[in-house]
């Protein structure tokens, strides 16, 4: 019933959680098209604070200075305001709404804003031209511009298109005025406007009628009428008078005498009401999407709700049904689980009613009555079998073997009766049996206990000859053992001895190498003398020269023939040591021949050693070679008496436990009688013709009872 329920309920639910992840696309759809709208509005409101500062750094360019120069700083503030604003924005929907290329258009934005500080040190000190500035700052007008268009690229519905394609019109046609403000300002702030800048300011103005077109396609009545009312506006005359004046200057060459502020005035509040348009659209875009977002997050808290609502439906509806069919169910398990316990006298509860469960349950409980008959026969059974068997069986207990069962079983219980009978019958026979070959075993045991004493005694002297003998032999082995360990000892010693002979004789020829290098040596310090003697020499002349010069230089070389002289002091000391060098080292080179000679006498003397030493060393390894021969040969002998001693003394040990195996074995027969006493039997003449030995003989109090004369060989001896 779970199952049947469950897959009623997992359809249901798949049929929601469809519609549930078709919401999931449009609330992340909604959101991101929420982000999207929120950051683009955040752009636009950048890039207007650039359009006005990027018009106002070209009126202050243009007029050198003269113009603008308080209106500045106060733009620069609100746009590093307005790029604050945006990365608040950012901060909120980045992760969920902008894509990557609309990203990297906005980082590109924030970039570009925040290096503007060089540009701006640069615009004060008039270092840029307005085309340069101009263009530095349409740069990043046009990366906001790109990316609101990419954030703009998230509508799915023609309506959402159509606004989008309005905002990006107006956006447009508000930088292409932005760019006439600033060409304007150039030319009317100079006085004229030269051919490129007007052909610029022209260019501009086309693209504005372009941008205005394309708006009237896509917006809505109302946005249209709003856009008439800011061209009709005076702001916007105005623009037109200034746009007159100069194509009349340009074209037909009459004098431009305007005031530039009132130029920028008229175009910046006409700029001002188009930025009114934009965020108007932008912030009912931002309203659209954030309706869109919540009415998404509501149908996801609607289906949740009905999942709940179904789920609980269903639980319920599977709990009602299964407690009607596991209750019964559970109640005639308990009673099957008492039955097998064997509880069989307890009524089963049948549920109320007429189905399958109440049929099932009475077959079960119809099952219990018929078990609890057969048990009670079985009882009945039992009790006869233990009135008969039991006391067949305490008879055959006190040893009776004539006791037979005679109770009228039935069944499977009247062959255990007949087994039982046979088993008496059989052990009856067997009892006999066993009386009768009890006392022929008696008779035998006795005469093999007195034969295996008799053995024993005589192996037991055998194995002591045999262990003093083996004593004998150990002892020699063991002298001549330690003769032969003492030779192999001298032997090694020898050997020792000619490898130290051999040692002493390499250090002998290691002595005489290392004589003949210091004789080598001595030679090659005796030439180093002679260089030094040499250098000594040429070093005296070299003073004497010096000591020539110094005369020559009178008073001024005084302190160098102080110097002369004293090198030349020094070149006779190094003379003299030199000399005292060669004479040590004669003696040296004389000393080094005697060591040598002492050295290869001392060799000749090891040489005599090593050979004396090697022939005691033969000698002693013959005589050892001899006893090891004598050891081994008296060592199998000894070890063939050990083995000989130990197989005697098994004997002994051997013969001693038959001996006593077949006393206890005598003792063990007489306990056999004793206890076959116990049954009762038919053949009970021929027990008591058991309870006495063969030839009439009474048993001793032990139950062992002497041979008779002639009945026991003597052994052989071992």
């Amino acid at each position: 019933m779970l199952l049947i329920s469950v897959f009623p309920a997992l359809a249901a639910l798949f049929l929601i959680a469809g519609d549930v992840s078709s919401l999931f696309d449009q609330r992340a759809q909604a959101v991101r098209l929420a982000g999207a709208a929120h950051i683009a509005a955040g752009v636009s409101d950048l890039v207007h604070e650039l359009q006005r500062e990027r018009g106002l750094s070209a009126g202050y360019t243009g007029s050198g200075g003269a113009k603008f120069a308080e209106e500045l700083p106060r733009q620069r503030a609100a746009t590093d305001a307005s790029l604050a604003a945006l990365e608040t924005e950012l901060a909120d929907y980045e992760a969920s709404a902008v894509s990557e290329e609309a990203a990297e258009h906005v980082l590109d934005l924030q970039n570009g804003v925040r290096a503007l500080s060089t540009m701006r040190g640069r615009i004060d000190d008039m270092a840029l031209t307005v085309p340069e500035l101009a263009g530095a700052y349409t740069g990043l007008v046009n990366d906001g511009l790109r990316s609101i268009e990419t954030l703009l690229e998230v509508g799915s519905d023609e309506a959402q298109s159509r606004e989008a394609d309005a905002y990006l019109a107006v956006i447009h046609a508000k930088e292409d005025a932005g760019l006439e403000r600033a060409m304007g300002a150039t030319g009317f702030g100079a006085g004229a406007f030269p051919a490129p800048i007007y052909r610029k300011f022209v260019s501009l103005i086309a693209l504005q009628d372009d941008e205005f077109r394309r708006f009237g396609l896509a917006a809505t009545a109302e946005q249209i009428a709003e856009l008439e009312r800011v061209l009709a506006s005076p702001a916007s005359q105005t623009v037109q008078q200034f746009r007159d004046g100069a194509h009349r200057s340009a074209l037909e060459g009459e004098p431009l005498n305007v005031d530039a502020a009132r130029w920028w005035t008229a175009i910046t509040k006409k700029i001002d009401d188009l930025k009114t348009i934009d965020s108007s659209i932008g912030e009912h875009m931002v309203a659209v999407a954030d309706a869109q977002k919540r009415s998404a997050d509501l149908q996801l808290l609607l289906n949740a709700l009905a999942i709940l609502l179904v789920g609980g439906v269903l639980a319920t509806l599977v709990f009602l049904i299964g407690r009607s069919i596991v209750v019964p169910l559970r109640q005639i398990g308990d009673a099957t689980d008492s039955i097998a316990r064997g509880q069989l006298d307890d009524a089963l509860p049948l549920p109320a009613g007429r189905n399958e469960l109440v049929d099932l349950g009475q077959s079960v409980d119809a099952l219990r009555s018929q078990l609890k008959a057969a048990e009670e026969a079985k009882a009945e059974q039992t009790r006869l079998i233990c009135d008969s068997i039991g006391t067949g069986l305490d008879a055959l207990a006190k040893g009776d073997l004539t006791h037979r069962v005679e109770a009228d079983l039935i069944g499977p219980f009247a062959g255990l009766k007949q087994n039982f009978n046979q088993a008496v019958d059989g052990l009856h026979d067997l009892m006999g049996s066993i009386v009768r070959t009890a006392v022929e075993i008696r008779a035998s045991s006795s005469e093999i206990s007195q034969a295996s004493e008799d053995l024993a005694r005589r192996t037991e002297s055998n194995a002591a000859s045999l262990e003093q003998t083996a004593a004998t032999l150990c002892d020699v082995e063991g002298r001549l053992q330690s003769t032969a360990s003492a030779a192999g000892e001298t032997v090694r010693q020898a050997d020792e001895a000619m490898a130290r002979v051999g040692d002493g004789r390499a250090i002998a020829a290691d002595a005489v190498q290392a004589m003949s290098r210091v004789s080598e040596s001595a030679e090659g310090i005796d030439t180093v003398i002679e260089g030094l003697d040499k250098i000594a020499f040429q070093t005296r002349v070299l003073a004497m020269n010096a000591a020539v010069e110094a005369g020559r230089a009178g008073e001024a070389g005084r302190g160098f023939a102080v110097v002369a002289d004293l090198v030349s002091s020094l070149a006779m000391r190094a003379e003299e040591e030199a000399k005292n060098a060669r004479s040590q080292l004669t003696v040296t080179q004389t000393e080094v021949g005697l060591a040598v000679e002492s050295v290869e006498r001392v060799d000749g003397a090891l040489d005599t050693i090593h050979d004396g030493v090697n022939k005691v060393n033969e000698l002693l390894g013959r005589m050892a070679e001899d006893n090891q021969a004598q050891s081994s040969s008296l060592s199998e002998i000894s070890s063939a008496v050990n083995t000989m001693d130990k197989s005697t003394q098994q004997n002994a040990a051997m013969v001693e436990e038959t001996s006593a195996a077949a006393r206890n074995l005598d003792t063990e027969i007489d306990a056999l009688v004793g206890h076959t006493e116990r049954f009762k039997t038919s053949v009970s003449s021929e027990r008591d013709t058991a309870s006495r030995p063969a030839g009439g003989r009474l048993s001793g109090p032990d139950g062992w009872a002497p041979p008779m004369a002639g009945t026991v060989r003597e052994p052989v001896a071992a």
